[in-house]
């Protein structure tokens, strides 16, 4: 799995690097981004699904197929919660902080108490096993 948290106050996205399978580490150095066109996506679940969900992603176009990854997207200068919900691609800005992954409840608390999204990234991987590596930072509208 991972971790992302968004801390909106400092327009600042955080994610970890970390892949797992079960209770296997793969990979401590995997960018969990996908860029298309001048969007950045940063996505948590099955990292097979990131590059296809992304590509195929139209806020309220109908989708058959069952994406196991959901994310935060940034466009445009705004940080953006995106899934799949009864088959159809949503996105809703994100005028608030916002963690998605295993250790989201983590990197809530930590942005709860005024932690920065990259310090709530490396709290999280203190008390979550599937968040680790390294920690990446995008300045949203910057």
């Amino acid at each position: 799995m991972t971790t992302v948290a968004y801390n909106h106050k400092d327009k600042e996205l955080a994610f970890d690097s970390r892949i797992c399978a079960d209770n296997h580490i793969i990979s401590d150095d995997f960018d969990k981004s996908v860029k298309v066109g001048g969007d950045t996506f940063i996505f948590a679940g099955a990292t097979c699904h990131y590059k296809l969900f992304a590509e195929n992603f139209d806020d309220g176009k109908a989708c058959e197929f069952d994406y196991k990854c959901h994310g935060l997207m940034v466009r445009d200068g705004k940080c953006y919660s995106v899934a799949l919900e009864d088959g159809v691609f949503i996105m809703d800005e994100l005028t608030y902080n916002d963690t998605i992954g295993s250790g989201s409840c983590y990197a809530m608390s930590a942005l709860d108490f005024g932690k920065s999204a990259k310090e709530a990234i490396d709290y999280a991987s203190t008390r979550c096993s599937a968040t680790g590596g390294t920690v990446r930072v995008i300045k949203v509208g910057a």
